[in-house]
This record gives C-alpha cells, structure tokens and sequence, in this order.
C-alpha cells in the first residue's frame, strides 16, 4: 500500500493542475486508524484495489473523498446525499418538506452516479466537522434577512463579504465565537431561538464531551429546526 500511495504522490505533483486531496480515516475494532492519503481524481479508481485491500467496519473522511469513493458526481449535482434522495434544486420545499426518499441503491448512471461504489455506504460515518458548519449554515439561510438577529449578525464579522454571511458560511472559529456573544442570542425572534438547541447539540454532541442524553439533545434540535 505504501508503494501504491508513494507512486501516487509522485504522479500528482509531476501532473500540472492536480490537487492533492484530503486525509481518509479508517475505524476497525473500535479502535480510530488514520492513515494519510493524496488522492487525485483520475487515479482514485486506478488504485483503489491497492489502497482499500484491509477489511474495515466503518469509514469516515472528507465529504469530498467520499464522493469519490461511493462513486458521486463531483460538482452540481441535484441528488448529493448518499443516503436519501434530497432534491438539491428543491428550494421551496427546503423548509417544508422533512421527510425525504432513502437512496434505495447506487447504481451508476442514476441519480447522479457515475461509478461503482467502493465502500458500503452503510458502514459510512459522517464527519462531526462537518456536520456543525452545516446547521449553522442552515440556520442563518433560514432568518429573516430584514431581522435584528441578521443584522447582528453582519455587524461582528466585517470582513467576511456579504455572500458568505447571507449564505452562513462559518468556520469552527467562528461558530464558536458566536456561541460565546450573549447579545446574539438576545436579538432573535421565538422562531429563532431553535439556535439554543443547536448550541446545545454543539456542547452536548459535537464536541470533545458527549452528554449521556446526547439522543435527546440531537431530538430536541430537529424538533425546533
């Protein structure tokens, strides 16, 4: 396997325009493997045979590496998630509609599917990194852009641009330095206030600690969103 990663490395910085891609995780036994890999999209299927030989229980990565691997359209694509049929395009029904149709198979040239998944899509494990950025982004697309809450919110991070503020797109940092503001929670609506639920999933689930309720927490928050 270190040969096939070495020759891969060598090749992509060799090729102009390759990037070299993200770490991919390993769990096996309950015990957390990590071991680093530079992936780059045309060699990805060419040495998988060599880099996936191990037997593994779950897997977890970069969203990106993902795609490739449960073999997903790269970019634009109107069914993203490997696990129900959300409608990416779908906007108006993004607020209303919660209850979505499982992605019953990967099967390439549907739905977005280029290639033959490599992994059991099953034994996938979303990366908690991920998942906090994608609330908040959820939440702030949600607010009211005329409300007090928005226009706080503007105020205390000046140098972001406007698109990414209206679009919510937070690092951990950030997320972080707005579950701190007191002032922030003081200016949303009742409707808004499903942000405190979200703090405490991010407190509770989503970080070092784990509550013993942590189930409970994660319902609470989906029942307010």
């Amino acid at each position: 396997m270190n040969r096939a990663v070495q020759q891969m490395d060598d090749d992509c910085t060799r090729e102009k325009g390759f990037v070299k891609r993200s770490t991919a995780y390993r769990v096996q036994h309950a015990q957390v493997a990590a071991f680093k890999v530079y992936f780059c999209p045309l060699y990805i299927l060419h040495y998988s045979s060599d880099l996936f030989v191990v037997d593994y229980n779950q897997m977890c990565g970069d969203f990106k590496v993902l795609c490739m691997l449960l073999g997903q359209q790269s970019g634009y694509t109107k069914f993203p998630c490997f696990l129900c049929e959300w409608d990416s395009r779908a906007r108006d029904e993004h607020w209303k509609k919660k209850d979505w149709p499982i992605q019953a198979n990967l099967t390439p040239g549907s739905k977005n599917i280029c290639h033959q998944s490599l992994i059991n899509p099953e034994k996938v494990l979303l990366p908690l990194l991920h998942i906090k950025p994608g609330i908040m982004k959820q939440f702030v697309e949600a607010l009211n852009k005329n409300g007090t809450c928005f226009q706080y919110l503007c105020t205390q991070f000046p140098l972001l641009s406007d698109a990414k503020v209206k679009e919510g797109i937070f690092v951990g940092r950030d997320i972080q330095k707005l579950i701190k503001n007191k002032m922030f929670s003081s200016t949303m609506t009742q409707v808004e206030e499903a942000y405190a639920e979200f703090t405490n999933v991010v407190s509770g689930f989503l970080g070092k600690k784990k509550d013993p309720e942590y189930g409970r927490l994660v319902n609470v928050m989906l029942g307010k969103f």
